[in-house]
Order: structure tokens, then sequence, then C-alpha cells
């Protein structure tokens, strides 16, 4: 369980990285409520200058952004 959790951080290290360096597009899941309402606009101008980075948010229903977390595709 330890390898894993260790493997986990590393990957995790590694993407944060590549979000920094700018190799990759930073990539936001929310449910429709979340997404519409509260992360638009400022917050997510605020996310892109914080990581000078573009912020790419996904909208969709909740079993949809789970799966894209768990493919690795969004983070959230």
């Amino acid at each position: 369980m330890l390898q894993d959790l260790r493997s986990g951080i590393n990957n995790l290290e590694k993407d944060i990285l590549k979000i920094i360096n700018k190799q990759i597009t930073f990539r936001l899941g929310a449910s429709f409520t979340i997404g519409s309402y509260v992360i638009p606009g400022e917050c997510l101008n605020t996310i892109s200058q914080s990581i000078g980075n573009d912020v790419n948010l996904s909208i969709d229903v909740s079993e949809k952004i789970i799966e894209g977390i768990k493919d690795k595709k969004l983070l959230i």
C-alpha cells in the first residue's frame, strides 16, 4: 500500500511540473452547478494567472467527471 502511495505521489509531482512548465493544459472538471455558478470568471482567471498557464474547464454530470478523474483526463 505504501508503494502505491509513493508511486501516486511521484506521478502527481510529474504532472504538476508539466503544468508549471506549460507542457500540458490544466484540466479542471466540475458538475453543472459548480461549473456554471461557482467556478467561472474570476476563479478561473485567478487559477490561470497563478499557474501561468491555460485552464480548461469541463462541465458535465458528476458521474462523467468522476470517470474523467479516474481515467486521469481531469483534475478536481
